[in-house]
């Protein structure tokens, strides 16, 4: 029996390099589908990283304004 390799057909298609594998078997590994609980999990995870990147938007933005006033003030007294 040959070895086989990432690039052999598997179920007519040729394997993708990059795909989830058996390392002993180099047959694709199928993906579950996701519960409610993961579903919901992964949703809180979403929104959390969302609301993370905003608040440092928002941050970014009010020390960028602050230092712009500052800098302003100080060219007008100069």
């Amino acid at each position: 029996m040959s070895e086989m390799r990432p690039d052999d057909m598997a179920d007519g298609e040729p394997v993708r390099p990059d795909a989830p594998h058996d390392p002993q078997t180099y047959e694709v590994v199928s993906h579950h589908a996701l519960t409610e609980d993961e579903q919901r999990a992964r949703k809180r995870r979403i929104l959390a990283t969302g609301l993370a990147l905003a608040a440092f938007v928002v941050l970014v933005f009010i020390v960028s304004m602050a230092r712009l006033q500052t800098n302003i003030g100080a060219g007008a007294a100069g």
